[in-house]
């Protein structure tokens, strides 16, 4: 099926889970962070020992920190994070997951950040199925997408990391 129009179905797809999403939420009491998920798009050269030291501030060890990198082209992975990855390929015209993407889905996270600036559906339609109580992205993304929109470039991680910090911390009343 040619690229285009799965990308219409996936968007019609994307648009009826979405609207049952914010039909369906809730008032939701914030205690702790324990689990932290990331979704990262593959261009940005972020390594994941940054999204270490967000996680650490909150004193959530690294086994809790989940990170899934997306590669706009399908290319050969290496074997060490083929299942840290997915491509267009892992998402069928029809928004069926591969198992690396309905395991990293079903994973129940307290903040899922969203690390990409495009409005792609392959990014958007996993963040919107994950299990998460609260997501965190860029302004340049549907604002639909996020509970949390930070308003700064992409290229400036350390103020993106400091801004989440200074929101996540009054959300989750978070004592030092």
């Amino acid at each position: 099926m040619s690229n285009w129009l799965k990308k219409i179905f996936l968007g019609y797809i994307y648009k009826n889970e979405l609207d049952k999403l914010l039909a369906s939420k809730q008032q939701m009491s914030f205690k702790k962070i324990n689990n932290i998920s990331i979704i990262l798009d593959g261009r940005f050269d972020i390594k994941e020992a940054y999204f270490y030291r967000l996680a650490k501030y909150f004193k959530v060890p690294k086994k809790n920190v989940k990170i899934l990198t997306f590669f706009q082209v399908n290319k050969k992975l290496e074997s060490t994070i083929l299942n840290k990855s997915y491509a267009q390929k892992d998402i069928s015209s029809f928004g069926s997951f591969n198992e690396v993407l309905e395991v990293f889905c079903a994973t129940k996270c307290d903040v899922l950040i969203n690390y990409f600036d495009q409005n792609d559906i392959h990014l958007k339609i996993v963040s919107l199925r994950c299990d998460k109580q609260i997501s965190v992205g860029f302004n340049s993304i549907e604002h639909e997408l996020n509970d949390l929109i930070i308003d700064v470039s992409t290229k400036n991680k350390n103020v993106f990391a400091n801004e989440v910090k200074k929101y996540l911390k009054i959300i989750y009343k978070f004592q030092q």
